[in-house]
């Protein structure tokens, strides 16, 4: 992934980044490699919830 990530972003995944900012903030704070890590890993997802519920799983990386 680039520099400016965002505009790589898959267009759910910036939109489910949107709507949690905690996991928005935590996304944020990660390294390009562990961003690009993070969205490989959607890209077994079959439905917006299962997005929902990876996006969401960042916040439980929260200590």
């Amino acid at each position: 992934m680039a520099e400016n990530f965002w505009t790589e972003l898959p267009t759910g995944v910036s939109m489910m980044l949107a709507k949690n900012p905690v996991a928005l903030n935590y996304f944020n704070g990660l390294s390009p490699e562990e961003r690009e890590k993070f969205v490989d890993g959607t890209r077994q997802l079959h439905s917006a919830e299962e997005l929902r519920q990876y996006v969401d799983s960042l916040c439980g990386n929260i200590k």
